[in-house]
């Protein structure tokens, strides 16, 4: 720079800026050129606010120009400290900004800023910036690029009058561009047409076809999509671009065949298929079911020398698994392994799910010891939870209960052939059960009714240090009330309050149950107290339960009372439960 060149300036910013502070206005003023301007005002604007030198930057101010500030907003650290800048240099007196200063800008706002983007088209056309037919593309590509092709359209329509600029074939193209990446068919058609008049028929070339193209694919118009592309094929004006496009819009519409055709036309063309491209394809051939074409695009890439990653193996294996053909998952499995592609714990879940459903559970212990090294201990308790679920899942709750006490057992290393059930299981004793673990094998065997070994698995639970799930509680606590054991059920509800799960709505009216088949309107007046301070409605049915089985047992008058006591509460019964009142009334010749 200027200043270095001075005998003995200083090097260091801090210097630097203090040797300028005190340098004459007219040795400073004479040095004043584009890079010099550039470089102090990057030093300036790369700090904060508070710390920048107010009066340094006023005299720097006066000899602002467009090319220095252009300069400057390209190699300011990021898109704010340029947008700061920016609104600066436009604040200084004598000073107006370029349209090349003015696509620096919208070019570091295009991608993730489009609410600044639109702002600062919206400056553009108020300060009346004057464009060339070149910028103004280049500020309309950026605008479709921040999917603001409102914005784009208005800033083409105003450039005549506002920016200086007359549209040509090329700034039509750019315009078109921007519809085209937000779908928008029926403006770019319409806008093509307005070419055509003010353009006339040669203006229309292969980018603008390409435009309309990709507009027509990401609008979910394939029959006018191929129409456009058959008219690029009679002009010659086909290429990679095209054919891929095409071939990824056929994949996302669900014509396979269509996207493999175009891949082959590639080949014949001598043209090479991206590795995006076909990454694109497998992903979009799997998720139309059609794995035997993501195989097949899959072994392109590695005929082409492209290297899989971890989601596109997974994408794999997963339709593999999905369609039941775990042989061929388990070899793709191998290669990925091979390749040095390490599984995460969602590809794993997937295959010990897809084992266990065609009931291969004495391969999955092996197979998770095999994986588990690189695994962290918690994803290998996930692992265990689809055993377990499995099991369950397939009438096991059996061998689920003793698969998970023996890893209650706290043993270190590696357990080999521990039975369990009809199964022999190699465990990693030392992967500790969490929650879901109790939550699946409690819930299980409730569903067979060992209410005893839930409980007991539920006094482990806490005795391990885990406070379970909702889930767990409910299902414990509603079989206990339904096969009358109430006394347990409230033990566990006030368990479970202690371990910090808040009861549901379902834990109350499970225990209101309960009470109402013991005929016990003062219990159920406490908990409805509860249940009204935590926000839960007693659920209907329950309540006529109780009214039932009060008139059943002649008492009438208690009947009677709870229904009241319910009105007091806020809880308005139905019209089942007043017919039972009713019913049992009448039945006592009580008809008044």
């Amino acid at each position: 720079m200027a200043l270095r060149r001075i005998a003995g300036a200083p090097t260091s910013s801090s210097s630097f800026k203090s040797f300028t502070t005190v340098l004459p206005l007219a040795a400073e003023t004479a040095s004043a050129s584009p890079s010099y301007l550039a470089h102090h005002l990057l030093d300036e604007f790369s700090r904060p606010r508070a710390s920048r030198d107010g009066e340094r930057l006023r005299r720097l101010a006066a000899h602002l120009t467009a090319p220095a500030v252009e300069s400057v907003i390209a190699r300011l650290p990021s898109w704010r400290h340029a947008l700061d800048f920016f609104r600066w240099a436009d604040e200084q007196p004598g000073f107006r900004h370029s349209c090349y200063s003015f696509n620096a800008m919208a070019s570091l706002l295009r991608r993730r800023q489009p609410a600044h983007l639109d702002r600062l088209a919206a400056d553009a056309l108020a300060a009346g910036c004057p464009m060339t037919p070149g910028a103004l593309g280049f500020l309309l590509r950026c605008l479709g690029d921040a999917g603001l092709p409102d914005t784009a359209s208005r800033v083409f329509d105003s450039a005549r009058a506002r920016l200086s600029c007359t549209p040509n074939s090329y700034t039509f193209n750019c315009l078109l561009d921007a519809l085209a990446k937000a779908g928008r068919a029926d403006d770019a058609e319409a806008r093509l047409q307005e070419m055509l008049v003010k353009c006339g028929d040669g203006s229309v070339d292969k980018y603008t076809l390409t435009s309309l193209l990709q507009c027509y694919c990401n609008a979910g118009r394939p029959d006018d999509a191929n129409d456009v592309f058959q008219r690029m094929s009679q002009q010659g004006w086909v290429d990679e671009h095209v054919l891929t496009m095409l071939a990824v819009a056929f994949s996302k519409w669900g014509k396979v065949d269509g996207a493999v055709d175009l891949v082959g036309r590639m080949e014949v063309l001598g043209m090479r298929p991206s590795e995006r491209t076909l990454s694109v394809l497998v992903h979009g051939f799997a998720k139309q079911r059609r794995i035997d074409k993501a195989i097949e695009m899959f072994d392109k890439m590695a005929t082409y020398g492209y290297v899989a990653d971890l989601p596109m193996y997974g994408v794999l294996i997963e339709g593999l698994c999905r369609q039941k053909q775990i042989g061929k998952a388990v070899k793709i499995f191998e290669v990925m392994k091979s390749s040095e592609v390490v599984p995460d714990v969602r590809l794993l879940k997937n295959m010990i799910e897809a084992f266990i459903h065609e009931g291969d559970f004495d391969i999955v212990g092996p197979f998770i010891i095999e994986n588990a090294g690189k695994l962290k201990p918690s994803d290998v308790t996930t692992l265990y939870n689809v055993v377990l679920q499995g099991l369950v899942n397939h009438g096991q709750v059996e061998a689920a209960y003793q698969l998970l006490t023996s890893r209650l057992r706290g043993v270190q290393g590696i357990s080999d052939g521990l039975t369990v059930g009809a199964h022999v299981f190699d465990i990693v004793q030392d992967v500790k059960p969490n929650s879901d673990s109790f939550n699946i094998v409690v819930c299980g065997l409730c569903k067979v009714k060992k209410l005893d070994d839930a409980l007991a698995l539920v006094k482990d639970m806490v005795g391990f240090g885990s406070k379970g799930k909702l889930l767990m509680f409910n299902d414990l606590i509603h079989e206990l009330c339904n096969l009358d054991r109430l006394d347990e059920g409230y033990k566990l509800f006030n368990q479970m309050k202690d371990l910090g799960v808040i009861p549901s709505e379902f834990t109350y009216n499970s225990l209101f149950y309960g009470i109402c088949r013991r005929k016990d309107p003062n219990g159920a007046f406490d908990l409805l107290r509860e249940m009204c301070t935590n926000g839960h409605k007693p659920w209907i049915k329950n309540c006529t339960e109780m009214v039932q089985q009060l008139c059943f047992s002649g008492r009438i008058t208690e009947a009677l009372g709870f229904l009241e006591e319910m009105l007091k509460m806020g809880f308005l019964p139905d019209i089942v439960t007043y017919s039972a009142a009713m019913n049992g009334l009448c039945k006592t010749g009580e008809v008044n």
